[in-house]
């Protein structure tokens, strides 16, 4: 009953979801170097078997083009178009991205455009909406639209 009561208090679920988001972070480096023991195994092995192979020699070297190769996959990955997809296809599953679709759209009917992807607002610092069609705002005003 405590614990779930403490879990009820927002400050605690934002230090629970900081050190959750470190982990994560941590762990991606720890596959690193787990993929570098494995590699290290696996030349091992080849040695093992009587293949000629001097694992001190070959292993930074084999490691650097393989980390290299891992990055090139990414760069092909990310030029395909697969990174971002990736994103959309994350936020479209956030409710505070759902949320601020919501609003978008919203501000866009208000304004008469029509957008591909309800995308077309995003990024334009200098439009400004008025609170009301009679009063201009200036830049940098908030205005509330509902």
């Amino acid at each position: 009953m405590f614990a779930l009561a403490l879990l009820e208090m927002e400050f605690i679920k934002r230090i629970l979801m900081g050190v959750k988001t470190r982990i994560q972070r941590a762990t991606t480096w720890l596959s690193l170097f787990n993929s570098a023991m494995i590699f290290f195994l696996f030349l091992s092995r080849l040695n093992d078997a009587g293949y000629n192979i001097r694992v001190g020699q070959w292993f930074l070297p084999l490691l650097v083009i393989g980390a290299l190769g891992l990055a090139l996959i990414g760069w092909i990955e990310d030029r395909m178009g697969f990174w971002r997809l990736e994103l959309k296809m994350i936020g479209e599953r956030s409710p505070y991205f759902k949320d601020i679709m919501h609003k978008l759209s919203r501000i866009e009917k208000k304004l008469g455009i029509e957008s591909e992807n309800n995308m077309s607002v995003v990024g334009h610092k200098s439009l400004v909406v008025a609170p009301d069609d009679k009063q201009q705002s200036t830049p940098g005003q908030q205005t509330d639209i509902k």
